[in-house]
């Protein structure tokens, strides 16, 4: 069970209580708190994978000054600006609900989850250009001696550029499955609130 199939569950309770009481008790001021750290972590786990690439791209750019380096630092720089861009915009507005009533807790939720199909969308454009860039840089490269170090590389390592971009993919596959199911729940519960 999910932190968003809890959250709805609370939710449903919440609607269903019969006395004010018990609609205390479930507090969904809490349940909202819990949606906003959820929020805080992802973008401080997007501001860590950001300054690792930032370091990657400087210590690219300082290792030999060569064009070629500079050109693919510069490149990790721009990607890593441009995907931090989209997190802050992409998560912008979604921090709490308008309203402490249950439907504006599934309604914030309901664009929670829209926004993580968006960044599924989004990462997927992403993958795909930054292969296509550094495929393109690869072969641009081909035959220079830009990073002596990768040519005593064993082959396991030859790997990685297929690896590693087909392994985000399916994340970013199975992440879009989840927020999709998880949207398809909160649509269905925001229709059940809505005829009560």
């Amino acid at each position: 069970m999910t932190m968003e199939d809890r959250e709805l569950e609370s939710w449903q309770a919440l609607w269903s209580a019969e006395d004010a009481g018990a609609r205390r008790a479930i507090n969904p001021a809490r349940i909202a708190a819990a949606g906003r750290r959820r929020l805080l972590i992802r973008l401080a786990l997007d501001g860590v994978v950001a300054a690792v690439w930032t370091a990657v791209a400087v210590v690219l750019i300082r290792l030999r000054p060569d064009p070629a380096l500079m050109l693919l630092g510069s490149g990790i720089l721009a990607f890593v600006a441009i995907a931090s861009a989209f997190s802050i915009w992409n998560s912008a507005g979604v921090w709490q609900p308008s309203g402490s009533s249950v439907r504006d807790f599934v309604i914030v939720s309901i664009e929670r989850r829209r926004r993580d199909l968006r960044a599924v969308r989004f990462g997927l454009w992403f993958a795909a250009i930054e292969t296509a860039l550094l495929a393109a840089w690869l072969v641009w490269t081909r035959g220079r001696s830009v990073l002596p170090e990768l040519s005593q590389l064993s082959g396991e390592w030859l790997v990685l550029p297929i690896a590693v971009p087909a392994a985000v993919v399916g994340w970013l596959l199975f992440l879009g499955r989840r927020a999709r199911r998880e949207l398809d729940t909160l649509e269905s519960a925001r229709t059940q609130f809505d005829e009560d």
